[in-house]
């Protein structure tokens, strides 16, 4: 029993070094799964990105156990997601996904990311995006994956939280 104490203490000190460094691991299902390094540059449409957990939603993933503990400064493990939307897109939630209109006025996008009633415990969810105009501070942050803890459930997130990543 003390031997997987250390080695569970062990691990949390390596992974906490690791995003120090810029190292990123990502073993969910609902992203590719592997190590990724940080990049450089101001994150695109379409670039997979890491980010924290707002403040204001942290405390209620940890609870549901959508996120474990983490470096983050809301005590949460960084999440891995697909930028959908930046500043300026108009979005629509609708019954078949979220549609992404860039205002450069280029083609649409529909995520197929429709929001679920209950998560995979039985838990009600609530979603917390809407249809508009992406503020000038924010972004849309997606999966592909029915069942991931995304923008659907979180809202729009800092576009200054989030950083570009890239297989290791």
């Amino acid at each position: 029993m003390r031997f997987v104490s250390c080695l569970a203490l062990l691990a949390t000190l390596l992974l906490g070094f690791a995003c120090a460094g810029g190292v990123r691991v990502n073993l969910t299902p609902s992203m590719p799964q592997g190590v990724f390094r940080l990049a450089d540059g101001t994150p695109r449409r379409g670039d997979m990105i890491t980010f924290c957990l707002p403040e204001n939603r942290a405390a209620w993933a940890l609870e549901r156990g959508y996120v474990g503990a983490g470096p983050c400064p809301s005590g949460t493990q960084p999440l891995f997601k697909y930028l959908a939307g930046l500043p300026g897109d108009s979005i629509e939630v609708a019954p078949d996904g979220v549609r992404v209109t860039p205002s450069s006025g280029g083609p649409a996008c529909l995520w197929p990311a429709t929001p679920l009633a209950r998560d995979r415990r039985g838990k009600e969810l609530s979603p917390a995006l809407e249809s508009g105009v992406i503020p000038d501070d924010a972004a849309l942050v997606l999966a592909l994956h029915p069942g991931s803890f995304d923008g659907r459930y979180l809202g729009l997130v800092s576009f200054a939280s989030l950083r570009r990543v890239e297989p290791y």
